[in-house]
């Protein structure tokens, strides 16, 4: 059976937006550290990951995205090895809802996503 995992709880602890307005095509650089919680109970099914987010524009000081955030993320079954669960699974997971609040912000600035979705135009979301 494939260990697969599901956000149970995001939350954003601290975010800095500045975003000034578009000078022709911006190119953003994006470093995300993010920190491993272990439950202490061998039986539990969940994992903290603590994530910090920086997105930079190169030459640019008119552009800064900084998040810190908390995910709870429940396995279907109790990992065996978190550290590989955590590299394999856990990190894409996160980057993923981390890109797509992002956007949402964005969007709600009147500004263009940086990293639109996969999903196709009428697709539902």
């Amino acid at each position: 059976m494939n260990t697969s995992a599901n956000i149970i709880q995001f939350r954003v602890n601290e975010a800095e937006f500045k975003v000034n307005p578009d000078k022709g095509i911006l190119q953003v650089q994006t470093q995300i550290q993010f920190n491993l919680g272990e439950p202490v109970d061998e039986n539990d099914k969940t994992v903290l990951i603590k994530s910090i987010t920086a997105i930079t524009a190169p030459n640019r000081d008119d552009f800064l995205i900084r998040i810190e955030a908390d995910t709870v993320l429940e396995f279907n079954t109790v990992p065996q090895d978190y550290k590989t669960l955590f590299e394999k699974t856990c990190i894409p997971i996160v980057s993923q809802r981390l890109f797509d609040m992002v956007d949402n912000v964005m969007k709600n600035m009147g500004r263009a996503p940086l990293f639109q979705s996969a999903q196709p135009e009428g697709s539902g979301n």
